[in-house]
């Protein structure tokens, strides 16, 4: 065993600690002390132990600068997206199974498909599904529905069938977006569908 180590009349194990942790660990007891004497009623619990040097320390470490700049005002996904249009619009936006598309491209299927959905009724505080397999049509439909204010639910093509109805039924969608072979998911509800490969048909 190390032999001990003394700090002021502090005797401790060096092989456990150095003499700065303990002149450390000494200046917080004092600390506690002192502010519990001044105020005997004061809960141990809100005593600051730590030093103005530590306390800049872990503002650093937990980056408070940043984190306590006001925030940046909210921003929609649609404006988001169209100030990346219009910085690099013909950059590749979405690639999907060897296809590519650009951003300019993007934007100008999903204001298609928005104005469509508009005239459908599709507005702010409603929900549009789409009932949709992975795919580049996928992303044009989801930038519509935002761009036209209301909210999406994706719904996974190869669910079991009685649980697309409940979705379906719980949703109540004014509109759905989907391909001409899932259409047939949505027989029997009083929902608009729009085929995303033939948004006019």
């Amino acid at each position: 065993m190390s032999p001990p180590g003394f700090t002021g009349n502090v005797e401790f194990r060096t092989d456990v600690f150095d003499a700065d942790s303990i002149e450390a660990l000494i200046e917080r007891l004092q600390r506690v002390l002192v502010a519990i004497t001044a105020d005997p009623g004061r809960r141990l619990s809100s005593v600051d132990l730590l030093d103005a040097e530590e306390h800049a320390r872990l503002d650093g470490w937990g980056n408070r600068a940043v984190l306590t700049q006001p925030a940046p005002p909210p921003m929609s996904v649609p404006v988001v997206f169209a100030a990346r249009v219009a910085q690099t619009p013909d950059a590749v936006a979405v690639t999907f199974e060897g296809r590519s598309i650009t951003y300019r491209e993007l934007e100008e299927a999903a204001n298609r498909l928005a104005h469509l959905l508009a005239a459908h009724g599709v507005g702010p505080g409603q929900c549009v599904v789409l009932l949709l397999s992975r795919s580049a049509e996928a992303i044009v439909a989801i930038l519509a529905v935002l761009k036209t204010g209301a909210a999406y639910l994706p719904i996974d093509p190869g669910l079991p069938a009685a649980r697309i109805g409940f979705m379906l039924a719980d949703a109540a969608p004014i509109a759905a977006i989907t391909t001409t072979g899932l259409r047939s998911w949505l027989d029997g509800f009083d929902v608009a569908v729009i085929d995303v490969n033939d948004p006019a048909g």
